[in-house]
């Protein structure tokens, strides 16, 4: 089954062009994690280490992703709670 984002990831390779927005490519590249291994998986995530430090207009919010992503992609994503009294 192939799903349009996958086809525009796809067509864009082809092309030479980048095909994604960091979020997006940060939200794909977690759920890359939990998909069967294969070609397209691999991709997504090659692309999300390969991508730089967001920056620009959009730098907060992708860089909200992009750092949590690489939390999640790291291993190192859990939760921190305060020490109960």
């Amino acid at each position: 089954m192939t799903t349009p984002m996958c086809e525009e990831w796809e067509s864009a390779q082809d092309d030479g062009k980048v095909a994604y927005r960091t979020d997006m490519l940060a939200a794909a590249a977690v759920c890359a994690m939990a998909a069967t291994p294969g070609q397209l998986p691999d991709a997504f995530l090659k692309a999300r280490w390969e991508t730089p430090v967001p920056a620009g207009e959009q730098r907060y919010f992708d860089g909200m992703l992009y750092l949590m992503s690489m939390m999640h992609l790291g291993g190192a994503f859990r939760v921190i709670d305060q020490a109960q009294p």
